[in-house]
């Protein structure tokens, strides 16, 4: 799994009955902009953002960013290695289109391997708030999606649900010439498959970053550091819960990210500091990941 679609994985799509243009924020005034320097020196698609977070994909009108996605999640006597390529279209201003097909390269668990396409995603983002003022600007957003099963449930390990998911979730990101925070809540909701609920996932997110070196217009790298919780409801298996699911799990994710007026390389690492899983379930050791993203001019 991507860093993104472990943790918000399987965001879909749920798009609101006005239109863009109508929900589009329109200034009647130029908004006080903070000058053009340090994170604000390059266009704001290749702002630093979120990595294992979910959201804050908002990018300029008609504007294509195309990313590649590897990543690796080590856990006791388990791994996934996934390869993600994605799609991000900015409708407007304040509100993007995000599709993503992972790929499973190789999913293990004891002595069985599977391989083959994973459950796609597409996610709306829609930024009902953005502001700024000398020194900052701040933007929230509320993120909807959903997961389609594209993958296969009945492979072992399975690269899939099985069933539609449904996400909704909601970013807050302030950022100055320097450094950023950003907050983050979310609930994904997976539909039953074969007898099987698996429960309601929630999570919470924050995460804080600040420029490790940059020259004006031409290059930024960024230091960034994630606090990434996913608290997950029990299953059900034929209407009773399974005790060996659920629980809470908190990851700390450090990653570094080198931008550029069309590039973006970003590589990180995420630990658990904190997993409390009910029952007998296999714990998580590790998550290695990287971000590849070219940006299109309309």
């Amino acid at each position: 799994m991507n860093p993104k679609f472990f943790l918000a994985n399987l965001l879909g799509f749920s798009l609101l009955t006005a239109t863009v243009n109508a929900i589009s924020p329109r200034a009647t005034t130029v908004p006080v902009q903070p000058p053009n320097v340090g994170l604000f020196s390059l266009p704001s698609s290749q702002a630093p953002g979120t990595f294992f977070s979910f959201g804050q994909n908002i990018i300029d009108k008609h504007q294509l960013q195309i990313t590649l996605d590897p990543s690796y999640i080590k856990g006791d006597d388990q791994s996934f290695l996934l390869l993600t390529p994605s799609v991000l279209y900015g409708l407007s201003d304040s509100a993007s289109l995000y599709f993503t097909v992972p790929y499973a390269l190789d999913y293990r668990s004891g002595n069985q391997h599977a391989a083959g396409i994973a459950d796609s995603n597409v996610q709306f983002e829609y930024a009902f708030y953005q502001a700024s003022d000398a020194v900052k600007t701040e933007t929230a957003t509320v993120v909807t999606g959903i997961t389609l099963p594209t993958g296969s449930f009945t492979k072992s390990p399975a690269t899939g649900f099985g069933s539609p998911t449904y996400f909704l979730g909601g970013t807050y990101n302030r950022t100055y010439v320097d450094w950023l925070w950003f907050v983050s809540p979310g609930i994904l909701m997976l539909s039953p498959h074969s007898n099987i609920h698996y429960g309601s996932q929630y999570l919470y997110q924050f995460g804080t970053g600040h420029t490790i070196l940059l020259i004006k217009d031409k290059y930024t790298f960024f230091g960034l550091l994630e606090l990434d919780g996913l608290y997950s409801e029990k299953n059900k298996v034929l209407g009773q819960f399974d005790p060996d699911s659920g629980g809470n799990l908190l990851l700390l994710t450090p990653s570094v990210s080198l931008a550029t007026e069309k590039f973006i390389v970003q590589l990180g690492l995420s630990l658990p500091v904190s997993q409390h899983l009910y029952g007998n379930q296999p714990s998580n050791k590790y998550f290695l990941a990287a971000t590849l993203a070219w940006t299109v001019n309309s």
